[in-house]
C-alpha cells in the first residue's frame, strides 16, 4: 500500500517469464517485430490516403464560381448533376472555371512498392519467404532460395531469442504444481484421458 510492503512471503525464484524477439541493451523490454516497422505502415498511410485525395480530386475537382452560380448546386458533387444561374441570360462561360490537378494516383500507388521493400530490409521477412509474391515465379529459382532461407534464418533467430524465457515459463509452472496442487488432475493427452498428480513428481 504505497511504499508499505504489507507482507512478504519467501519463494525460489521469481515465477515471471519475459520474452522478446528482439532484446534491447540495458533495458528489460525489448522491440517487438512490428515496432521496427510501425513507421513505414504510418508512411505508407500517409501515401495511400494522398493517393486517394488526388484521385477524389480527379473525379470532383475544384471549381472557381461567381456570384450568379447558385452555391448550394456546385456543393453538391453528383455525376450528371445541374448547376443552375442565377441569371438566365448570362452564359456559363466565365462564370464556371474548373480547377485542374494534376492526376498522380498512378505513380503514387507504385511509389507503394518502395515503402513495402523498405519493410523488408528493415524487418528480413521477404514476401518470397511468406509466399505472397505473385511474380515470384519469374525470377530465377536460385535467387528466390537465397531469399527463403535468410527469411528463414531471422525468424529462427527469433524463436531461439525466445526460447529460454518459454523454457522458463515452464520451468515456473512445474514448480507451481508441484508446490501448490493438492490433488490429482484429469486432462485429455493424445486423445485418452489420464489422470496426473502432480505430488507423485520427482524433483
Amino acid at each position: 500500500v504505497g511504499r508499505t510492503v504489507l507482507f512478504a512471503e519467501p519463494a525460489s525464484r521469481i515465477p515471471v517469464a519475459s520474452m522478446t524477439p528482439q532484446p534491447l541493451p540495458h533495458r528489460h523490454i525489448g522491440m517487438s517485430t512490428a515496432e521496427t516497422v510501425i513507421s513505414v505502415q504510418e508512411q505508407k498511410t500517409a501515401v495511400k490516403r494522398g493517393g486517394l485525395d488526388n484521385l477524389y480530386l480527379a473525379n470532383s475537382p475544384r471549381s472557381l464560381i461567381s456570384s450568379k452560380v447558385s452555391l448550394e448546386d456546385m456543393l453538391d458533387s453528383r455525376p450528371g448533376g445541374v448547376v443552375r444561374m442565377m441569371d438566365d441570360s448570362l452564359p456559363a462561360e466565365g462564370h464556371i472555371v474548373p480547377v485542374v490537378h494534376p492526376f498522380a494516383f498512378n505513380e503514387i500507388i507504385q511509389s507503394l512498392e518502395y515503402f513495402d521493400q523498405e519493410r523488408q530490409n528493415i524487418s528480413g521477412a521477404s514476401r518470397y519467404f511468406s509466399g505472397t509474391d505473385a511474380g515470384a515465379i519469374n525470377k530465377t529459382m536460385g535467387g528466390t532460395i537465397a531469399l527463403q532461407n535468410m527469411a528463414s534464418l531471422r525468424v529462427e533467430h527469433i524463436a531461439r531469442v525466445m526460447a529460454p524465457a518459454v523454457e522458463y515459463l515452464f520451468e515456473c509452472v512445474h514448480e507451481l504444481l508441484q508446490e501448490h496442487a493438492n490433488k490429482a488432475m484429469t486432462i485429455k493427452l493424445r486423445g485418452q484421458w489420464l489422470s496426473v498428480d502432480p505430488q507423485m513428481w520427482r524433483t
